[in-house]
């Protein structure tokens, strides 16, 4: 299976530069519903929890009545609320996204001049070549989980039982062209992005230059591999996904 990382100069230049790959936290991706589940999935738990707590409640209460009771009441009430401040899906969702960083790439077997457009705005960029096989291979560090990103309808659609890897892995319909493959970590420090190194040399098999980048491009971008020293043997070819048919 092929895949591609699209960026911009900069980023691949960071990327040789470190021999890593950037985990972004989650909660700095664009899509405000990253991390988050369908609402069936979501009343689900509001259901289970409201129910601990109407439990816990019923047990404070049912402690209370008795006559030998002689503990502050409050303490109680205390108890309660705290239970309810713990189990508050909202808050809960938020501190668990701030713990996990993502490393994202595009699914497909060519490239895609809808990614081009979305990572070279300016008409220049990087699309970095690869497999999930390479990539799943050379992320062996403790807790990556790679895998493919699933889409739904995140206002209908049931929760789906049974999955292996759920949370970080489903995106709304309205994010398919993504066509996602993405890599998962523990961040050391939750809200902080981290970098994972990567053999840089084995990962890659194509750098590809945009198709309206100016030629003179492809020899910066073979220059930065060059000094990087890193042995990098894959090609730097200019896309010709735009040229003239004519020609």
């Amino acid at each position: 299976m092929k895949i591609w990382r699209y960026m911009d100069l900069a980023k691949f230049t960071h990327m040789l530069a470190t021999q890593s790959l950037y985990f972004a936290c989650t909660t700095q991706m664009t899509d405000p519903y990253e991390g988050w589940l369908p609402r069936s999935h979501i009343a689900a738990m509001d259901g289970i929890n409201a129910s601990y707590i109407n439990q816990l409640r019923n047990t404070c209460d049912t402690i209370l009545a008795q006559p030998n009771f002689r503990g502050d009441p409050a303490t109680l009430d205390a108890i309660v609320e705290d239970a309810r401040q713990k189990l508050d899906f909202t808050k809960v969702n938020q501190e668990v996204n701030r713990k996990f960083g993502l490393n994202c790439w595009h699914i497909n077997e060519s490239e895609s001049e809808a990614m081009w457009r979305l990572y070279a705005t300016t008409g220049s960029g990087i699309a970095i070549e690869s497999t999930k096989d390479r990539l799943r291979g050379l992320l062996t560090a403790d807790g990556i989980i790679v895998d493919r990103v699933r889409y739904m309808d995140f206002e209908k659609d049931e929760i789906e039982k049974g999955h292996r890897h759920y949370g970080l892995f489903i995106k709304r319909n309205s994010f398919a062209h993504e066509q996602e493959l993405r890599a998962t970590i523990l961040l050391p420090t939750p809200g902080i992005g981290t970098s994972v190194p990567c053999d840089m040399n084995a990962l890659i098999v194509n750098i590809h230059i945009a198709p309206q980048a100016p030629l003179f491009y492809t020899d910066t971008v073979k220059y930065i591999v060059d000094r990087a020293g890193l042995g990098i043997t894959a090609p730097v070819i200019r896309s010709t996904l735009l040229d003239d048919p004519s020609i």
